[in-house]
């Protein structure tokens, strides 16, 4: 779930055993020196004696190959003994400025069908980029893309990846949980959290999917239909603000729920639940009253419920781990 990040280094021993690292070739390059290691960029200045590094958790763990797998709690675990053993990096001093978080789902259809379903999220519309979308904001980034499409070499079925960027942990703090340290993600119930974080967007994405026939549009009245071509252009929606914009978004919904046949949200956010829950987490049956607090903190019903009826039943609503 952990990916891409900024950290600073504050032991001066530790950031005078890498300036001093054989393996490590720093080059100048202003008033700073910078080196690569496994996917790492290492940026060092002199003046103020800061280390800072960036890359991704995920892509380290696969020798800065690909974040096209599942990168689970313990692989974390791994991950932080690997950079101590081979840079004495130590994660109980070593703060985080800034987080992505994001989960890779394989899907029973094109991924390409739910991207291209997405009207907006809030009040935003789409940037539309290669193999996906992106909703871009001042803290923080959401971004659905094809990972089958990106990594066609890997020859992934139907995959999507779902993930957001904090860009300034500050928001990271105040949605998901207190971060300060690499240590601090030694905590289940903050990758919980940040799982549910990512299943709450889900609450605010438009999503209308005329693939596939999954609207009745035969039973519309022709008033329905109207509002419905409407509705569902985006080069109108764009034209809409404040109110408007509100009333119309509220009126596709009361369509979507009347002539829907299929709610593929509903079923993309069962599958994150069942990702994050039975193999991003690995959360047993008999670990689950160490979780009774979470659906208080986060103050939604389905997220403990479901995530209960995922682990006593795996095949539950959706049989893809079956």
């Amino acid at each position: 779930m952990l990916d891409g990040f900024s950290m600073q280094l504050h032991d001066q021993n530790a950031i005078i055993s890498i300036l001093e690292d054989s393996r490590l070739s720093f080059i100048p390059k202003g008033n700073k020196v910078q080196a690569k290691y496994k996917g790492l960029y290492l940026s060092y200045t002199p003046q103020t004696y800061r280390l800072w590094i960036r890359g991704s958790f995920h892509k380290f763990y696969n020798d800065n190959k690909h974040n096209a797998n599942d990168f689970t709690f313990d692989d974390y675990l791994l991950v932080l003994k690997e950079l101590y053993n081979d840079l004495s990096i130590d994660p109980s001093t070593t703060t985080i400025h800034s987080i992505e978080i994001g989960v890779n789902i394989n899907l029973p259809y094109a991924p390409e069908i739910l991207i291209n379903s997405i009207l907006m999220y809030k009040n935003k519309f789409p940037i539309n980029e290669n193999h996906g979308i992106r909703f871009k904001f001042k803290q923080y980034e959401i971004k659905l893309y094809s990972k089958s499409s990106q990594c066609s070499s890997l020859k992934l079925d139907n995959n999507i990846r779902f993930e957001v960027k904090f860009r300034k942990m500050l928001k990271f703090r105040k949605d998901i949980g207190f971060v300060r340290t690499l240590d601090d993600f030694l905590n289940k119930d903050l990758w919980l959290k940040a799982g549910y974080y990512l299943i709450s967007i889900l609450d605010k994405l438009l999503v209308v999917n005329l693939f596939d026939k999954n609207i009745d549009i035969k039973s519309m009245s022709s008033n329905e239909y109207k509002s419905f071509l409407l509705l569902t252009n985006p080069n109108q929606l764009r034209l809409l603000k404040g109110s408007s914009l509100s009333r119309a978004k509220s009126k596709l919904k009361r369509l979507l729920k009347k002539y829907s046949r299929i709610d593929i949200i509903e079923d993309f956010r069962i599958l994150l639940l069942k990702k994050i829950v039975l193999r991003l987490l690995s959360i047993k049956k008999q670990d689950l009253h160490c979780f009774n607090h979470i659906d208080e903190e986060v103050n939604q019903f389905f997220f403990l419920e479901n995530m209960k009826s995922i682990i006593e039943n795996p095949c539950y609503y959706i049989s893809d781990t079956c």
